[in-house]
């Protein structure tokens, strides 16, 4: 697995990954207007940023309300062993409504963000994990979904 340093991306590779981050859907012809170059050289460049994994992919962002899913809930759990868990590493990968899922170090081992059309549902899901250690869970009153986009490192300050 090949893996580019950030220091290799140059402006005009941040410029486009920028624009992609808001509209995947744009041509290479409408990027290359934005950031000075040919259809061709954009093309190049998007390609050689998946190639190396800096770009993994294009998405459509869902609404899971519209869709029937009306809970949402945070699971926190800590398994007994404090290490990742094949059994559950391989239930949150098979079961449905697992939107996100971070093996962590610290107070818990996962954290686990999962939608369902109702309470039921996500009491189950919460007594499946509970099976592999303590959670805490909290079920999501209200979303908004928004996603900052990812910038140059160099330019990453909180204030």
């Amino acid at each position: 697995m090949k893996r580019l340093k950030t220091n290799k991306v140059d402006a005009i590779d941040w410029k486009i990954l920028t624009i992609l981050q808001e509209n995947a859907r744009l041509s290479f012809k409408e990027i290359g207007s934005m950031v000075n170059l040919t259809s061709p050289a954009v093309s190049e460049r998007i390609k050689k940023m998946e190639e190396m994994e800096i770009i993994t992919g294009y998405h459509a962002s869902l609404n899971p309300d519209i869709l029937g899913y009306q809970c949402r809930v945070i699971i926190r759990l800590s398994t007994s062993t404090h290490w990742p868990n094949e059994k559950v590493k391989d239930k949150l990968d098979s079961l449905p409504g697992i939107v996100n899922y971070w093996i962590c170090i610290g107070e818990f081992d996962y954290i686990i963000e999962a939608i369902a059309p109702s309470l039921p549902e996500i009491e189950q899901l919460i007594m499946l994990f509970s099976q592999h250690g303590s959670t805490i869970s909290s079920v999501v009153s209200s979303f908004r979904q928004y996603s900052s986009p990812v910038i140059p490192p160099e330019k990453y300050h909180v204030k």
